[in-house]
């Protein structure tokens, strides 16, 4: 997935941290004060670490900052897909993603299956 301009100027700027030794944690930490999504961390940190999407996800969603944010999304989370799955039309991506009736209607919203 491209990123965004400001994903792009955040990836910029947290390459240039890590290249001046803030560990990848601290990266986590630093964008999550700053107000970024999992998915929004998940594609600076992947980009500067080269990991692929269901990695980086795996990696930010392990982090202690969004263990919080994880724990109290996971009964929205678990509701949607009951209600979606009525009709046995969902699936759950490698990345966490939610696709309904081959639409994406959610992106990394839950842990990767496996």
């Amino acid at each position: 997935m491209p990123l965004t301009p400001f994903l792009a100027q955040k990836l910029d700027e947290c390459r240039q941290l890590h290249d001046l030794g803030t560990s990848p944690q601290e990266l986590v930490e630093m964008l999550h004060d700053q107000g970024l999504s999992v998915m929004e961390v998940s594609q600076v940190v992947g980009g500067i670490l080269g990991l692929e999407n269901e990695e980086a996800h795996v990696f930010v969603a392990d982090s202690p900052v969004w263990v919080e944010v994880i724990e109290q999304s996971t009964p929205v989370i678990d509701q949607i897909m009951q209600v979606l799955d009525r009709d046995g039309d969902v699936e759950v991506m490698s990345d966490g993603s939610i696709v309904y009736r081959e639409v994406l209607v959610a992106e990394h919203l839950v842990p990767p299956p496996g």
